[in-house]
């Protein structure tokens, strides 16, 4: 949905011709959010370079808009103007909503679906598809929730039950433990100062990250990095919505690695799964495969280990001593 002066556009035909009339570029969209979901966008046939003159257009629909129709939505609210390439992605990306729809059930479709039927997830907010991207692809900066919230177009709180929700971890947790899980690589694999792993992580003093890191792995950076010199491989796992269905840590890897085309080799013994090969690594009589979750190594077989409010796998190639 799109609304453009006193006209509000249904279709993604009727948008995409609207706004190819008027030129991308000389319009400013603002995403309009309707209980906590994208639902549309308000398009101004203004463009302004000027960050103060868009902002008076922002806080002018944020503080009017609310009387446009107060019976079919909650709440409103209205983001942070679009760039023209920006505006134009997500106009692309209107296949969503099909053109024989009406506006309530096109809100319907792009509102947060969050249903469960005996624990299986029976939709996943596209949203939230986009979230774990946004993460993936940003890891290593900062990232807070309401950065995060405000690149996808969801409320902060709505953002932070979808993670309790879906990955039942807090958001900060998850974001916390995926990074500390990619400092563990550099710290057993690199030889660079703890301080410039921390910047580089997105931490804005070392003396956090090494409070983060040693609540997760019961040791600080430096200890970590001493007693793992002997890392020759480590493979990161991270959390996506494949875990929904609370697999083990053997069946998440083994997908995982399948996916890369990756060997993942084991053999039963004495009623344990042992994995003793991963790509040309196989275990020898100096060197084998460990598995770590969430930091913390277990002390039984992948196979017997849920994935449960897990959000890091890692499968670490180590000298015996280490084991």
């Amino acid at each position: 949905m799109i609304i453009s002066g006193h006209q509000i556009l249904n279709t993604s035909q009727d948008i995409y011709n609207y706004l190819t009339h008027v030129n991308f570029k000389k319009v400013t969209a603002f995403p309009v959010i309707l209980d906590n979901a994208l639902s549309g966008f308000f398009i101004l046939n203004v463009s302004s370079t000027l960050k103060e003159q868009v902002m008076m257009y922002r806080s002018y629909l944020d503080s009017t808009s609310g009387r446009l129709d107060q019976g079919n939505f909650h709440h409103l609210m209205v983001f942070n103007a679009l760039d023209p390439r920006e505006l134009q992605n997500y106009i692309g990306g209107l296949s969503l909503i099909s053109d024989s729809t009406t506006s309530k059930d096109a809100h319907h479709k792009l509102h947060i679906i969050n249903k469960h039927d005996k624990g299986k997830v029976v939709n996943v907010d596209k949203n939230f598809v986009n979230v774990l991207k946004y993460i993936n692809a940003n890891i290593s900066k900062p990232l807070t929730l309401e950065d995060i919230a405000q690149h996808v177009y969801l409320s902060p709180s709505y953002l932070s039950r979808l993670f309790k929700n879906y990955f039942n971890v807090n958001f900060i947790d998850y974001i916390n433990i995926r990074k500390v899980a990619l400092a563990q690589e550099r710290l057993a694999l690199s030889v660079a100062p703890i301080n410039e792993l921390s910047h580089r992580l997105g931490f804005s003093q070392a003396s956090y990250f090494t409070k983060i890191f040693k609540q997760k792995c019961g040791m600080t950076p430096s200890k970590y990095r001493m007693r793992n010199k002997k890392i020759k491989k480590i493979y990161t796992i991270s959390r996506d919505l494949s875990w929904l269905k609370d697999p083990s840590v053997y069946t998440v890897s083994q997908k995982f690695f399948d996916d890369k085309g990756i060997d993942f080799k084991t053999q039963d013994l004495s009623d344990s799964t042992y994995v003793y090969a991963i790509g040309d690594l196989s275990s020898d009589e100096n060197n084998g495969w460990i598995y770590t979750v969430n930091c913390i190594q277990p002390t039984t077989s992948p196979v017997d280990v849920s994935v449960g409010d897990k959000s890091v796998i890692q499968w670490i190639y180590t000298g015996i001593e280490n084991f």
